[in-house]
């Protein structure tokens, strides 16, 4: 992949010399199809005197939730405040009560699940006995397996 981004920005280079702006819009366009597959590292253009790593083949993950309110936290309408963050992006998730949620994002990216809370409106509850939360991920695929295996550095 980083062969055919350094060929992308010749042939780029070369359109814009002999002014074939359609040819710049085609190779634009597959480079951006080769960043789709990407996904991370340096969004430049990448030339050797840069001294940058070449971008990397990210592979998906997912996490999935199941917030569960029961009893008084039920009866009552309490909201649920529970949220998966992606760190890296400052980007929030909420998480919905009584409903199976997944997040599916680039695995090399930075993400948590925050600490969830309840509220009444009036306070605000740390670990309620009436919050139920089912959360799984992290499991390795094979396709995953096989990336670590021979790809990854």
């Amino acid at each position: 992949l980083g062969r055919q981004i350094k060929k992308c920005m010749t042939k780029i280079q070369q359109c814009e010399a002999s002014k074939d702006y359609s040819g710049v819009a085609r190779v634009t366009n597959t480079m951006r199809s080769i960043n789709h597959i990407i996904r991370s590292g340096h969004s430049g253009p990448v030339t050797d005197k840069d001294n940058v790593s070449l971008p990397k083949f990210a592979v998906k993950a997912s996490c999935g939730y199941l917030c569960r309110l029961s009893g008084e936290a039920e009866r009552k309408n309490m909201r649920l405040l529970a949220y998966f963050a992606y760190t890296q992006t400052g980007v929030a998730v909420e998480l919905d009560a009584n409903r199976m949620v997944y997040n599916v994002f680039d695995s090399q990216l930075e993400h948590q699940t925050c600490l969830p809370l309840l509220t009444d409106g009036n306070r605000v509850y740390l670990n309620h006995v009436d919050l139920t939360i089912l959360a799984w991920g992290c499991g390795k695929s094979a396709r995953r397996i096989w990336y670590e295996e021979n790809v990854s550095e």
